[in-house]
C-alpha cells in the first residue's frame, strides 16, 4: 500500500491530536523507509520474479519480488523497529499515549501490507512462512479498498484541522494529490529498466513527503470537539495551546485563556499575551482641581513641593 499507510498517520493524528502529523506518518511508513535503506546498503534486495519475461504492459507489481526483505518488514521486526520508536518519543515527549500510537501506527504497515501484497510477507527472519491475501492482483479491488481507506483520513483530518491561512489549505490539497497521482502510479506502471534506482528515488520520495506532513502540521490548527458550552477548542497544531472560549486545561507545554479574536500562534509566549493586550492607547492624565492636595506621585507643572513632599497650589480665590 502506499496511501493506506498515509492514511494511518492521519488517522493516527486523529486518535492523538498530541502528536505532529509528521510524526505518525514517519511512524506508518517506518519499514518502507528501512527497505530502502537496506536496499541501498546491499542488505535486502528487489529482483524480477524467476522465469518471468517481462512484456508490454506488465506491472512491476507482478513482475518483481523483495525475497528477504525479513529485516524492515517482518513481523517481529515490525514489533521491534516499533518499540524503538515509540520509546525515542517517549523519552523525549513523556507522553505514554503517543507512543502507544506510534507503535501501533507502525505494526499497522504489517497488516495492510499483508491484506495488499501476494503471500510474500514475513512473520519473523528466521522463519520462512510467507503471508499475503494479494489484494494487488485486482486494481479495481485495490482502488476501492485502499482509497477508501485514503478518503477516510483525509476526511477525518478535514474534520480534526482548520487551516490557519490560505496556504494550510493548498498545501494539504496539493499533498494529498499528489499521493494519489504516486499510488495510482505505483500500482499501474510498469517495471523500471534499473532496479539500483529503486532504493534512492523511493527513499527521496517518501522523506520529501514526510517533511511536508510536518509542514501541514504547523499549517492547520486542531480543533476539539465541542464543550459544554457548545463552543469549540481551538488549539495550535503540535506541543503549543491556545484554548479558547472555554476555560478548562489542555495538555502541552503552555496554555493560554485568551478571546477568539486573538488567536495568534505567538500566544503561546505570556510575553506576546501582555503586548497583545498592553498595546492600548494610554488614558489622559488626570486634572486636579485647584486647592485640592494630591500625593507626592502626581506632577503638577509649574508647582513646587513643600516639605512634606506634596505640592503646593495656590487657591487664586
Amino acid at each position: 500500500m502506499l496511501v493506506g499507510h498515509f492514511a494511518v498517520g492521519l488517522i493516527a493524528k486523529r486518535v492523538e491530536p498530541k502528536v505532529s502529523l509528521g510524526t505518525t506518518t514517519l511512524a506508518s511508513l517506518l519499514p518502507d523507509l528501512l527497505s530502502f535503506l537496506f536496499l541501498i546498503a546491499g542488505i535486502e534486495h528487489v529482483r524480477f520474479k524467476p522465469g518471468i519475461i517481462v512484456l508490454p504492459g506488465m506491472r512491476a507489481l507482478d513482475a518483481l519480488e523483495a525475497p528477504d526483505v525479513v529485516y524492515s518488514h517482518s513481523l517481529l521486526m515490525g514489533v521491534v523497529w516499533g518499540a524503538l520508536l515509540a520509546a525515542a518519543y517517549f523519552a523525549r515527549r513523556y507522553s505514554a499515549g503517543g507512543a502507544a500510537v506510534i507503535f501501533i501506527a507502525v505494526l499497522s504497515h504489517w497488516l495492510l501490507d499483508f491484506v495488499s501484497h501476494p503471500p510474500d510477507m514475513p512473520l519473523a527472519p528466521s522463519l520462512d512462512t510467507r503471508l499475503g491475501l494479494g489484494l494487488w492482483n485486482s486494481i479495481p479491488a485495490t482502488l476501492v479498498v485502499e482509497g477508501f481507506v485514503w478518503v477516510v483520513g483525509l476526511v477525518l483530518s478535514l474534520r480534526q484541522t482548520r487551516a490557519e491561512s490560505l496556504a494550510g489549505r493548498i498545501v494539504f490539497w496539493i499533498i494529498a494529490v499528489v499521493l494519489t497521482l504516486a499510488w495510482i502510479n505505483n500500482i499501474t506502471a510498469p517495471p523500471p529498466s534499473e532496479l539500483s534506482v529503486i532504493g534512492i528515488s523511493s527513499l527521496i520520495f517518501f522523506l520529501s513527503m514526510i517533511a511536508a506532513t510536518y509542514w501541514i502540521d504547523r499549517l492547520r490548527a486542531n480543533v476539539s470537539p465541542p464543550g459544554k458550552g457548545g463552543k469549540k477548542d481551538v488549539s495550535i497544531a503540535g506541543d503549543r495551546h491556545v484554548v479558547v472560549s472555554e476555560q478548562r486545561p489542555v495538555t502541552g507545554d503552555c496554555t493560554q485563556h485568551v478571546d477568539a479574536r486573538f488567536l495568534k500562534r505567538d500566544l503561546c509566549q505570556p510575553s506576546a499575551v501582555r503586548r497583545r493586550f498592553g498595546n492600548r492607547k494610554r488614558r489622559r492624565p488626570r486634572r486636579v482641581r485647584p486647592g485640592a492636595r494630591v500625593g507626592p506621585s502626581l506632577h503638577l507643572f509649574g508647582a513646587e513641593r513643600d516639605g512634606r513632599g506634596f505640592p503646593s497650589v495656590n487657591d487664586p480665590g
